[in-house]
């Protein structure tokens, strides 16, 4: 596995959820 890949998927994943939570919040 590329140890790129799996950072970016963190990097998504964290601003999916950052996302997520802001429209939860409104």
């Amino acid at each position: 596995m590329n140890k790129w890949l799996l950072n970016y998927a963190h990097l998504f994943l964290y601003f999916l959820t950052k996302i997520v939570l802001l429209f939860l919040w409104k």
